[in-house]
C-alpha cells in the first residue's frame, strides 16, 4: 500500500480535530472572516457541541489555515483562540506534516501548498485492471471539498484512502466502495460525528453495520481493496437493519 500523501495527512488531521470537537474543513470560504460566520452555521445545524473551528481558503491560494473559537462575546478571547491554534498544530504534526506558526492567535497556521494536491477518482476503464469503484455524496454546507468532485469513479491504491478521509463528517455524507467481485462496503456519517460502516446481505435483504473510528473503517476498506474480503465482523458485533 502506498504511503499517505500530504493531502491525505491533512485530511487525517482534520478528521481527528472533528472528533475532538474542532470543526475542520478543507477548501472552505474565502478568508479569515468566513470562519466565525460559515462555521457557525455548520455548528448550529450539525455540531452544536463544537468548541472551535479551523479552515483554509483555497480560493486565496493554498497554504493558510484560519482558526478560532465559537463565542457569544463580540470578540474571541485571544488565549482561547491560541489554544485552538496549538491544538491544530499538534494534530498536523501527529500526521507527519510540518506547520509553521508562532503562537500568535491573529496569525494563520502555514503549511506547504503540497498539502492541497488532492486527487479525484478516474473514469472506469474496462481494458485495464481496476481498483475499487467508488460513489459518494458529500453533504457539507458549501460547495467545496469533495462536493466539487464527480461523485463516482475508480479509486486505486492510496486514492481510496484519501477519499475516505476527505469525506466531510456532516450527517448523511456517505461513500460506497465496490470491489471487482461485487463485494461492497458503505460508510455513512451520523450525528456525533459517528461513522456507520455497513455491508449489504442481499440474500437476507438486510444491512449489517457497526459504528467504527476512521482508522478501523480504513482497515475494513483495505481488505476489500486487497482481495474483495468483507471483514467488518472482525471489528465489532454487528447490528442488523432490514432494507428499505
Amino acid at each position: 500500500m502506498t504511503e499517505p500523501t500530504d493531502a491525505e495527512r491533512l485530511s487525517r488531521a482534520f478528521r481527528a480535530l472533528d472528533t475532538a470537537g474542532v470543526i475542520a474543513r478543507e477548501d472552505y470560504g474565502w478568508g479569515r472572516g468566513d470562519g466565525p460566520v460559515i462555521m457557525g452555521g455548520e455548528r448550529e445545524k450539525s455540531f452544536p457541541r463544537a468548541r472551535g473551528f479551523v479552515h483554509d481558503a483555497v480560493d486565496r491560494g493554498p497554504g493558510l489555515l484560519f482558526f478560532g473559537v465559537f463565542t457569544d462575546r463580540p470578540r474571541q478571547a485571544p488565549e482561547e483562540q491560541a489554544a485552538i491554534g496549538h491544538e491544530v498544530v499538534e494534530a498536523l504534526r501527529e500526521q507527519g506534516l510540518e506547520p509553521s506558526w508562532n503562537g500568535d492567535p491573529g496569525r494563520a497556521v502555514e503549511l506547504a501548498p503540497g498539502a492541497w494536491k488532492w486527487h479525484t477518482p478516474r473514469e472506469p476503464d474496462h481494458g485495464r485492471a481496476r481498483g475499487l469503484l467508488v460513489n459518494f455524496d458529500d453533504r457539507r454546507l458549501d460547495n467545496g471539498g469533495l462536493a466539487r468532485a464527480a461523485g463516482e469513479g475508480v479509486a486505486g491504491d492510496g486514492l481510496w484512502r484519501e477519499l475516505l478521509y476527505r469525506l466531510t463528517p456532516t450527517p448523511n455524507s456517505y461513500m460506497t466502495f465496490i470491489a471487482p467481485n461485487d463485494a461492497s462496503v458503505q460508510l455513512v456519517w451520523e450525528e456525533g460525528p459517528l461513522l456507520r460502516v455497513e455491508v449489504p446481505d442481499p440474500r437476507e435483504r438486510v444491512f449489517r453495520f457497526a459504528h467504527l473510528p476512521l482508522n478501523r473503517a480504513e482497515q475494513v476498506v483495505a481488505a476489500l481493496a486487497e482481495d474483495g474480503r468483507q471483514v467488518l465482523g472482525d471489528f465489532a458485533d454487528l447490528e442488523v437493519e432490514p432494507w428499505g
